[in-house]
């Protein structure tokens, strides 16, 4: 045995998928390796044999490989070390002309030895705890006798450190009272205000050759001489920096009369935002995107809302100026108040329209997490052409009134703004009249509880009506809001797009409009449309799309959700989702959820992709998208009018179609039942549509028609005529195969087999329209009884008679009358009575056609040439069933033909001696029925005259 490399350890670096690494030296156990990881934070971990690797390749010389339990994460380092104990377990005792004990003992001594410095190694050296550390462990204890440190990375003596420090202290504490002596000296001479703060001086070009003044603000100018009016006149005339009309002082003044000075021209112009930069405090450097301009915004705002009493109408209401904000971004660290001044109310409220440069150019940023930029109550807000940023967390950029206080925005005006970031992208709770035009509502901030983030929000007020009693909950809601060309867009999960949420079915919100424009989800776990107790919301034209990759994503969330709702219109617009799943279930997530009591909820002409796009037998299915089962009044709740699902090609699908009287009393509706197909109408005097009403009417897929009263045909017709019902059914689609009629007096008359065969059902008759050619039964399928006052009548006229004689003159009538003398008389119960009463059944008296037949063949006699007998031979294809039994072969129709008949399970009972079968051995065969019947009036003839014959004997 030998040790032939001084390699005892390898170190790699983990990728994130490599499992297996090499060590290139021998161990004697799977035990003797110390394994280690370093994580990028510098944290060393000692792994575990068995639980967190394997080991292969023990006792070899070339080493083997540690096999970890999961891959080492990109960048973690691993260090595997041989790791033997220091002891000696072998035991070789004398033996022959060798002596192993004098080996063991040098080799125990070796161990000894091993032990010893592996005992100063382990318990005395400082030393790294692995060979991953890039620093020595002195496992708390001191370190002495270490000498001063001489280079930048030397270890430091406690002696060393404690006389750096009362250097630095002497020496900073000299220094310090140097620079406070020139402070004090330079302070003296300095030129001091008792104002936190001033403007700068000008600057060299503007400030040169001037005298130091201030201006009525307190703030530093230059002031020239007199004796330099000509240089005057040339600085005011210059464009550079600081000189030009930046010499003009100028403050706003209130205009009410003529312009004719450049004072009053200022004047007219808009107010701008930076005229009340002066009243920021927060600068916490020299530029102003970092400064807090709430201040300012809110000063704009009171200054324009109170800019002119209305005196000509009401002293205590104010007229306002419009107000500008340059390019820029303004932060804003507390909420921006907007509310009337004075007594402005009604159709002079109190407006305040503040307008930018654009949405991404005129930016305002509120940065304090939580917190609301501006909320406006009691009055109107225009807001044109610039946008909000979110600065922190769980933001809301405006609010439109309070939740608990009658101070609606009315006739409120939003046009091309935009905001961005937003835990919530905008709130209302009470505002009527208003617009919203062109506006985007973007990049909306996941939440941070489960109540979900938004993008636009109509919140329930909770408050009271105007006038009532403050928290009664009897207010209207938010209503008469119109969007036009919305785009609201969010990539977080859980968010609800569009919301809008009234009090109850009570206090609906009512009258929202969208007018085209698009909602887009760019996350499948979020949510476009939630619609509760509204009443009249409209959507036209308008794409609600879940976008985003569905990759990992084994459900549908939820697209749109409709509950306690009423006179909803979804027109011509676009519900899709990217989301696709493999297959359907019934209990999967539906796009769209109606609840509760909803009525006249109407998606109509609107296209439908869902998450089962991808299968071409659940693409097309409305049914597999909405999910109606907690509406109260179920597929009612709802209608669609000519939607399409999956592709533009799939034809359109309607649902419900309604006609109505003009006291709406009586409701028709026409409805196609989910689980048949069938077609019905129903009829209802229910004003809730609580109930689903009466069915009246009902048509099936294959064309059957049912009802429940009584058809009247010609009902409506002033004019008599015969009316009835025709069959078209030899598939020409034009020729009448059989009818039933009614004329005007009332006659029915049955038409059949291509018409040829009639039958006239009048007031004391029930007769075909054809002599002797029509048979009521055959000798298979006969009726049971036929009842009648009287003995059936036959034609006994010798006029219909041919080839009559006397029944005596020939001989071989005599043979006839001799056989049937023959035959004796039986008694006999019917089988198919015996099946039917049992017991009961009753006894027959007569003769048997077989014995008839048989005493005729005896006589010499053709039996088939007397109409004494009759015999027929039936067949019919069958089916053999699963149980034995011959079914009646199905028509293509699905109809059968039934020669022979079938009892009540729908099979042939089989009659010994009557029946026989051809088995065609492909699960079908041919049967076969013999029927013999008599005449037995012929036969009572032929009787007497064989009683006759024997009394003349």
């Amino acid at each position: 045995m030998t040790v032939s490399t001084q390699v005892s350890r390898n170190e790699y670096t983990g990728n994130g998928a490599t499992t297996q690494y090499d060590f290139t030296f021998r161990i004697l156990d799977k035990s003797h390796l110390l394994v280690q990881t370093l994580d990028t934070s510098e944290s060393i971990v000692t792994l575990i044999l068995g639980t967190d690797y394997t080991v292969t390749g023990v006792n070899r010389y070339n080493g083997g490989k540690v096999v970890l339990t999961s891959a080492l994460p990109a960048g973690y380092k691993i260090s595997i070390e041989r790791s033997t104990p220091v002891t000696q377990e072998s035991s070789i005792r004398n033996q022959g002309g060798f002596f192993p004990e004098i080996h063991e003992d040098a080799l125990d001594k070796l161990t000894m030895l091993v032990q010893q410095a592996y005992g100063w190694w382990s318990g005395l050296s400082l030393r790294k705890p692995s060979w991953l550390a890039n620093y020595y462990d002195a496992l708390n204890n001191r370190i002495r006798n270490l000498r001063d440190p001489s280079q930048a990375q030397d270890a430091a003596t406690k002696n060393y450190v404690d006389w750096q420090i009362v250097d630095n202290t002497n020496a900073w504490k000299a220094g310090d009272a140097i620079l406070d002596q020139k402070i004090d000296n330079n302070f003296s001479r300095t030129l001091r205000v008792p104002e936190s703060n001033v403007d700068l001086v000008p600057s060299a070009v503007a400030r040169k050759n001037s005298i130091f003044g201030w201006n009525n603000d307190g703030n530093p100018v230059p002031i020239f001489s007199y004796t330099e009016t000509a240089d005057l006149a040339l600085k005011l005339a210059s464009t550079a920096d600081g000189l030009g009309t930046s010499l003009s002082g100028y403050k706003r003044k209130k205009l009410l009369q003529y312009i004719d000075t450049a004072q009053k021209a200022l004047d007219s112009q808009s107010v701008s935002l930076l005229e009340f930069a002066n009243l920021i405090t927060y600068k916490p450097t020299s530029d102003p995107q970092t400064w807090d301009w709430a201040p300012a915004f809110q000063a704009l705002a009171d200054y324009c809302l109170s800019y002119v009493s209305q005196t000509a109408v009401n002293a205590t209401m104010y007229g306002a100026k419009d107000a500008i904000m340059p390019p820029g971004v303004y932060p804003i660290y507390g909420t921006i108040n907007i509310t009337k001044y004075g007594n402005s109310t009604g159709a002079l409220q109190s407006v305040f329209k503040l307008k930018g440069s654009g949405r991404t150019s005129s930016i305002i940023q509120p940065m304090t997490a939580g917190m609301t930029g501006f909320i406006a109550s009691k009055c109107s807000i225009v807001f044109e052409d610039f946008g909000m940023r979110s600065g922190a967390t769980g933001q809301t950029p405006y609010q439109l009134g309070f939740k608990d206080k009658w101070e609606p925005v009315a006739h409120a005006t939003l046009t091309r703004f935009g905001v961005s970031g937003f835990n919530t992208g905008g709130l209302s709770y009470l505002c009527f009249d208003s617009s919203f035009i062109d506006c985007f509502w973007q990049n909306i901030q996941a939440a941070e509880d489960l109540s979900g983030s938004y993008g636009v929000r109509f919140a329930t007020y909770e408050g009271p009506a105007n006038g009532g009693t403050s928290g009664d909950g009897s207010g209207d809601e938010s209503n008469h809001i119109l969007f036009v060309r919305p785009t609201i867009e969010t990539s977080a999960d859980d968010s609800i797009l569009f919301s809008i949420e009234g009090k109850s079915s009570a206090y609906l919100t009512h009258a929202i409009t969208l007018i085209g424009g698009h909602l887009e989800t760019h996350n499948l776990k979020s949510k476009l449309l939630n619609i509760k107790n509204v009443y009249h919301f409209q959507a036209y034209g308008t794409v609600f799309s879940q976008n985003g990759s569905s990759t990992g994503i084994s459900e549908m969330y939820r697209l749109g959700y409709f509950e306690n709702v009423q006179n909803i219109t979804i027109d011509r617009c676009r519900m899709v989702t990217t989301n696709r799943l493999a297959s359907y279930s019934a209990s999967d997530t539906k796009m769209i959820a109606v609840v509760g009591t909803c009525q006249n909820l109407v998606f109509d002409r609107t296209h439908f992709i869902g998450p089962y796009n991808d299968i071409n037998a659940g693409k097309h299915r409305a049914d597999y998208l909405i999910d109606y089962s907690g509406a109260n009044k179920g597929k009612r709740s709802f209608v669609l009018n000519s939607c399409t699902f999956g592709d533009y090609l799939s034809r359109p699908i309607t649902t419900i179609l309604r006609i109505s009287d003009l006291s709406g009393v009586n409701d028709y509706r026409w409805d196609v039942d989910e689980t048949t197909g069938n077609v019905s109408i129903y009829y209802s005097t229910n004003f809730t549509d609580s109930a689903a009403g009466t069915p009246l009417w009902q048509l099936t897929p294959v064309g059957v028609v049912k009802t429940a009263a009584n058809l009247q045909i010609g009902a409506i017709s002033s004019t008599g005529a015969t009316r009835g019902i025709d069959f078209v059914n030899n598939g020409d689609g034009s020729t009448v195969t059989a009818f039933v009629r009614a004329d005007s007096v009332g006659r029915i008359n049955f038409n059949a087999f291509g018409l040829t065969h009639q039958w006239v059902l009048g007031s004391v008759a029930f007769n075909p329209s054809v002599t002797a050619v029509s048979t009521i039964g055959t000798s298979a399928l006969y009726p049971a009884n036929i009842y009648s006052q009287n003995a059936v009548t036959v034609i006994s006229d010798i006029n219909y008679k041919c080839d009559v004689h006397l029944l005596s003159e020939h001989e071989e009538n005599e043979a006839l009358i001799a056989a049937v003398g023959s035959v004796p008389f039986s008694i006999w119960k019917l089988k198919s009575a015996v099946e039917q009463k049992g017991d009961s059944a009753r006894w027959h008296t007569g003769v048997i056609a077989q014995q008839v037949r048989d005493a005729l063949i005896s006589a010499g006699l053709d039996w088939t040439k007397y109409g004494l007998i009759t015999f027929e031979k039936h067949e019919q294809s069958v089916v053999i069933g699963s149980d034995g039994n011959y079914y009646p072969y199905p028509n293509d129709d699905g109809s059968f033909d039934n020669d022979i008949s079938v009892n009540e399970h729908g099979y042939i009972e089989f009659i010994d001696g009557a029946d026989s079968v051809i088995d065609n051995g492909d699960g079908t065969a041919m049967y076969y029925r013999e029927v013999y019947m008599m005449r037995m009036e012929e036969f009572i003839s032929l009787r007497i005259a064989y009683i006759e014959s024997r009394m003349e004997l």
